[in-house]
């Protein structure tokens, strides 16, 4: 792997400004978030993934829908399926 190296100044707060080449290669942008970490060689700088909900549910959403035991099936069928018998059903 090709090394890349670029330089930055730190300013009077301490700030660093991160060269676009390694933004891009990154994909941060404004508002994102990064991770320093501190390994033998230096300092690791990577960008913080954070945990977007919608982002996983839609991912899931169709995973089980061409299942065979809920293909046919609603909702709330599936969740009826999953909780078992009420504990007023099963003594009936």
């Amino acid at each position: 792997m090709k090394s890349m190296s670029e330089e930055s100044k730190i300013s009077i707060k301490g700030q660093i400004t991160i060269p676009k080449v390694f933004r891009e290669k990154l994909g941060l942008k404004p508002g994102d978030k990064v991770i320093f970490e501190s390994i033998p060689q230096g300092i690791l700088l990577r960008k913080k993934e954070e945990l977007n909900i919608t982002k996983v549910l839609n991912e899931v959403s169709g995973i089980w829908k061409e299942h065979p035991l809920f293909k046919d099936k609603t909702t709330k069928e599936i969740i009826k399926m999953m909780r078992g018998p009420d504990d007023e059903t099963s003594q009936t």
